[in-house]
């Protein structure tokens, strides 16, 4: 059979047959149409929001909780967390972002909050010894962390990536499997050691298309939409200027940014304070918008003797909505 790759402006792709029914709206009537029937520029229905998922039982093999080398030799004998926690999927989130692995756990990272914190969440879930931690101007070590780098990698489905492998890193699957609180715990580790608040919104960028693409799922898990492209560009982070194919994530809007507002318990006060500032201006994505509605919207004012002040909107706004030029936002 034919397979389409149907992509739409927000950055979303999904390849199925080209008799695969999809949700489509047509002069202003919602039905489904086979994909291969589909024009550019064709209106598609997406998920707004994934289900919750209730928090599950973390079920880890004794004999895990300690590690054996090749040499013989026996890293740190740990305990087992019962649940995924709040500390820990924070944990998760920062090491994603900021993280790698190369025989000790390292995370780069200056605030020393945020070091406080993943050594909180390291001692309190896997019983830590706590003078195993090495605090350095620039980053926190781990040491003696094969034990808990090869449960990292077994039961929390951590890739466990070393240096110049960015393009390697995702987000863990038992934090797609956990609820909203796990997942926010995530997202504000992650973006307290990777993402940026500008002028524009939110943005975090990564070589690895399937650790954006991973963010962008979380986002929806909390009902907040998001938009990824493509781009050419130099990491910021590295003196060697060589451009490669990097994955942005965007939110630009109000309503999408006050609920990422309302999920995130950010531990940098700047990016909070960024943050703070974005919701507070008003914003259009013209992604997130009601297609088609200028026949309804016209008997509307018709039918009912409205006037342009009663629709909240100007005689030419009414007129390009009406001819199909321009659509309405949620």
């Amino acid at each position: 059979k034919r397979s389409l790759k149907l992509t739409t402006a927000s950055g979303s792709a999904i390849i199925l047959s080209g008799e695969h029914p999809t949700l489509t709206i047509n002069q202003g009537n919602v039905g489904f149409l086979e994909s291969q029937n589909l024009k550019i520029g064709s209106w598609i229905g997406t998920i707004r929001e994934f289900p919750t998922i209730e928090k599950r039982d973390l079920e880890i093999n004794p004999s895990d909780l300690k590690f054996k080398g090749n040499n013989n030799k026996t890293s740190l004998t740990l305990q087992s967390p019962l649940q995924i926690t709040d500390k820990l999927a924070y944990f998760l989130g920062i090491y994603v972002a900021e993280g790698y692995y190369d025989g000790t756990i390292k995370i780069y990272n200056k605030n020393q909050i945020i070091k406080e914190k993943v050594k909180e969440a390291i001692i309190t879930n896997f019983n830590y010894p706590s003078e195993e931690f090495s605090d350095k101007d620039k980053e926190i070590r781990i040491l003696k962390s094969r034990t808990l780098a090869n449960n990292l990698q077994k039961y929390f489905n951590v890739s466990l990536e070393r240096k110049n492998q960015a393009y390697k890193k995702r987000v863990p699957q038992i934090i797609f499997n956990s609820d909203k609180k796990i997942i926010s715990s995530f997202l504000s580790g992650y973006i307290d050691g990777d993402g940026y608040f500008g002028k524009g919104g939110f943005e975090a960028a990564s070589a690895s298309k399937e650790l954006i693409f991973g963010l962008k799922t979380l986002f929806l898990n909390l009902g907040i939409q998001s938009r990824v492209r493509k781009v050419w560009k130099y990491a910021t982070n590295t003196k060697n200027k060589e451009k490669k194919t990097y994955w942005q994530i965007h939110i630009y809007d109000t309503k999408n940014l006050s609920k990422l507002y309302n999920n995130l318990q950010l531990t940098i006060d700047y990016k909070k304070e960024a943050l703070r500032r974005l919701i507070k201006k008003e914003s259009n994505t013209n992604v997130d918008i009601i297609p088609e509605i200028g026949n309804l919207l016209y008997q509307l004012k018709v039918e009912n003797a409205l006037t342009y002040n009663d629709l909240k909107i100007t005689h030419g706004v009414f007129l390009r909505i009406v001819r199909g030029d321009m659509n309405i936002s949620r």
